[in-house]
């Protein structure tokens, strides 16, 4: 036996037998225990120290669990009887040399990496989240070399998921890969509205009040003519190229109050478009209405996932978002549009990245 393999040998260290008095007489099936990482009371795989798990979590038949390219035997035996090792190399030896790892596990790519010798086999893996609750990526019979699975996320129930983890039958016997740390929040299927830069060529009507900023450091305006629906359109936009004072936005730091005259009709001057969180407006702009930061400062700098369209970045914020799970897509280019709202990008399964 190598010394790498040498490594596996049981130790009856106190935190090994610990888990093993605690779990014993907790749990309905017999604990299986191996020397790679340790348990809590529930027996869920914790930590990469000591694993311990309950038999009814795996396929029947022996148990081996895979850590860090080593393979560390598991069973229904305890520190003073620890099962032999099965020898990887010599062929009849009472073992296999299997291999399941996962090499890599990226959301941003839809990308996990599993790497599986001798088999062919069942492979299972599954994204897990806070708290335990599984959710299948892969469930089916496949052979050996390095596969790419995707994350399945239109499918993904909500939650924070934080680890991926792998579980290879091979004639009877389960392998256990060791987990690969994830880390996203899925939202749900979110609706996900667009607003423009509008036009006053496109707003006709007879000019009405409206207020421009001059001096931002006493929050002192002025009072323009600006045609009724292009303020509208405005505000609710949060920026618009008026025919006689240039690009409008939102005054954002001298914002009047809510239920104010000034409300509704107040913008300030800029050279380029700018959003709540003073960061460039673009295609990749989202805007955050506040029911979906709940009162908390606007989540800026937060890159968003639509699954199926892409990543954009919490730029801005939304007035007339007044549903907690919408998000606001800036919509580059002319929009014909003044009267209405810009039809919606869509709905689709919306992912935080850390």
């Amino acid at each position: 036996m190598s010394a790498n393999h040498s490594a596996f040998r049981w130790r009856t260290s106190f935190v090994g037998a610990l888990c093993l008095l605690i779990l014993a007489p907790l749990s309905a099936n017999q604990p299986f225990y191996t020397d790679v990482s340790y348990c809590d009371l529930d027996g869920d795989i914790v930590e990469n120290d000591f694993m311990c798990f309950d038999s009814a979590e795996v396929s029947s038949g022996p148990v081996y669990v895979a850590a860090d390219g080593w393979w560390g035997p598991s069973g229904p035996s305890w520190p003073d009887n620890p099962p032999p090792l099965p020898d990887p190399v010599a062929s009849g030896g009472g073992g296999q040399r299997v291999e399941v790892t996962i090499t890599e596990a990226d959301i941003t790519n839809d990308r996990i990496v599993v790497r599986l010798a001798d088999g062919p086999g069942r492979l299972l893996v599954q994204a897990v989240r806070e708290g335990g609750a599984t959710a299948d990526l892969f469930n089916e019979d496949i052979g050996d070399g390095e596969h790419v699975i995707g994350y399945q996320a239109d499918a993904l129930p909500a939650g924070k998921y934080v680890k991926v983890w792998a579980r290879w039958l091979v004639n009877g016997t389960t392998w256990i890969a060791p987990e690969r740390q994830t880390d996203f929040r899925l939202r749900g299927r979110w609706r996900h509205s667009q607003y423009v830069t509008v036009y006053e060529r496109s707003c006709p009507g007879t000019p009405a009040l409206a207020r421009l900023l001059g001096d931002p450091s006493v929050c002192r305006f002025s009072d323009i003519q600006l045609t009724p629906a292009f303020i509208s359109q405005t505000w609710l936009n949060g920026s618009g190229y008026s025919d006689s004072y240039g690009t409008l936005q939102l005054p954002w730091g001298c914002m009047p109050a809510n239920g104010s005259p000034a409300w509704g009709r107040s913008f300030k001057h800029v050279t380029s478009i700018e959003g709540a969180c003073n960061e460039p407006v673009d295609g990749n702009a989202l805007a955050e209405g506040e029911l979906s930061h709940a009162g908390r400062p606007l989540n800026c700098g937060q890159w968003v996932m639509l699954v199926g369209v892409g990543f954009k970045e919490i730029r801005d914020a939304c007035p007339d978002c007044r549903n907690a799970e919408q998000l606001d897509n800036y919509k580059e280019g002319e929009s014909s549009r003044c009267a209405t709202r810009e039809v919606d990008l869509g709905v689709y399964q919306t992912i935080f990245i850390p």
